[in-house]
Parts: C-alpha cells; structure tokens; sequence
C-alpha cells in the first residue's frame, strides 16, 4: 500500500493558498487603480462643471443649475423661443426640444430622435453619435443644418438678429463684442446650463431623504450599481461621456421624464428598451428588469 504523502499535501496547499492570495491581491490591485481613475475622471468633470466634490461619490443630487452668466442665459432663453434662429417661422428650439418632456419631442429628425436638451450641458459628448464634443459646435449644427432649424449661416442669423434693436442692446449689455455669432452660440449654452433635471426622487434620495425611493426602486438603485452600469453611465447626469457601437451613451438623469427612448424613437417603454442594453435580455430577469425600471422612473 502507497504510503501518504502528507508533507507533500502540506507543500502543495500551501501553493494553492499562495496562488489563490496573489491572484486575490492582484484582483484588488487592479480595482483600486480603476477606482483611482474613476475618481480623478469625477474629480475633473466636477471642476469642468464648476460643482463641488471630490470625486469620490459616484452620485450626487444634481443642481438646480450649473455655474452660468446670468445675463446671457437670459439672452439665451429669448433666443430659444425666437423664429429667427430658424428657416421658418414655424419653428424654433423649442418645437423638438420639449422641456416638459425632458428636453425631448420624441420624435425623428434627421434620422434620429430629438437629443434632450434637459442635462445636456452636463455632458462631453453630443448628437446621437456623439461625433461633437461640445455644446456651441452641436448648436451651431442645430441652427444652420437645413435637417434642423436650417437658419443659414451664423452670419446670416446674426443679420437678421440686429434688425431687433432691443436684442441687440441686450447683447451690448452682456457682451463687450455685442451680437455675434460666438456670443449667440454662447448665449444658448449658457441657458443650457439653466436646464437641469433637479430635484427629481433620485435627487431627493441622494440628499438624505430615504422615503424618495419606494423598496423595488431601491433595488433597482443596488442592482444599478452591481451590475456595474457605472462603466458606461457615468458622471453627474450618469451618461453622455462616451460611445458605445456608434452611439452616444444616453445620459439616464431625467430619463423618468421622457416618453419615448433609443435613438430611433423605436421604444415608449424603458423596460423594453432596457433589452438593447448589453446583455439586457441574457441577464436579467423579469424581477430584475422591474426594479431596475423602477429606478430609471425616479431619475
């Protein structure tokens, strides 16, 4: 009978062991310089917000407003509502960017649905694509793509502008320069900055209040963040920093106010549309998908 090797026993768990321990302290290697990054990216979307934090929470109730001139954001709410902008006068900024519906008509032009307004200026990335990197080129897009408002060139709007000689003294009160075309784009971005999604039930949770949240959509909050939907949804709006299979990721804050989702205007339901998302249909099951709608509703 083959006597046991007990010492050798001893030798090899204790490899196993080591091995088990490295590759545990490699994991939590790793984690920590992804947590790291996360952190300094935070950090300076916050400072590019002019938002307090410092970076270490993933989330946070969003502002009323973000850090703004408040002169031209006047300017820039005015312009929202004005004909002008467009190539007819039946349209304006606010014909497909509907603030009660999250900044949103739902509705297909060019192509692709309405991008929300509402939040947008808390994002990187803008279109359905997000090919424009900042808020002025995607609004200098809107008002002189015959697809869109179509006004012509900026010089064109700006001719038309300055035959208001009372916007043009408004313009002279804010801007050293007065009416131009970089003052209008900058005007409309900073009233941009105006329209944010706060004081939803998320927002309320998020400063304390525990009741904001019913038991499914907390939940869906957990599974939220174990499902680890951070890695595309992130920052203050929880979205519209990168791309994802040719699509901009869609900023989830204000979400709960929309009635219609996807690029496509394809889905009233955010339930259904939670099957385009990576693996939705593989992962999650029916409970899963209530919880996480639950949640999504109260952004």
């Amino acid at each position: 009978m083959r006597k046991f090797d007990t010492n050798k026993l001893v030798r090899t768990g204790a490899v196993v062991a080591g091995a088990v321990l490295l590759g545990w302290a490699a994991f939590g290697i790793y984690r920590w310089q992804v947590r790291r990054t996360q952190v300094a990216a935070n950090r300076t979307e916050l400072a590019r917000l002019g938002l307090p934090g410092d970076g270490t929470k993933d989330f946070m109730p969003l502002p009323a407003i973000l850090p703004h001139s408040a002169g031209a954001a006047r300017l820039g709410e005015d312009l929202f509502a004005d004909k002008r902008l467009a190539r007819t006068s039946r349209r304006t900024c606010t014909s497909c960017h509907w603030l009660n519906m999250g900044g949103s008509d739902g509705k297909i032009h060019g192509r692709f649905m309405t991008r929300p307004i509402v939040n947008a200026a808390a994002t990187t990335r803008f279109l359905h694509d997000g090919s424009f990197t900042n808020f002025t080129d995607a609004a200098k897009l809107m008002l002189t793509d015959g697809t869109y408002a179509g006004g012509g060139s900026l010089d064109e709007i700006v001719a038309r502008l300055a035959a208001d000689s009372q916007l043009v003294a408004g313009f002279a009160r804010v801007y050293p320069t007065g009416l131009t075309g970089e003052n209008l784009l900058d005007a409309l971005e900073q009233y941009g900055r105006t329209l944010l999604s706060a004081g939803r039930p998320f927002d309320r949770f998020q400063g304390g209040d525990d009741h904001a949240l019913d038991e499914q959509a907390k939940a869906g909050f957990a599974l939220f963040r174990r499902k680890n939907c951070l890695a595309c949804h992130q920052g203050p709006v929880l979205g519209g920093h990168k791309v994802y299979e040719d699509r901009k990721v869609t900023p989830l804050r204000g979400i709960g106010l929309r009635r219609v989702f996807l690029s496509d205007a394809s889905s009233t339901d955010i339930a259904t549309a939670l099957s385009r998302m990576p693996s939705g249909d593989r992962e999650w099951t029916a409970e899963e998908r209530a919880a996480l709608t639950a949640f999504l509703k109260t952004l």
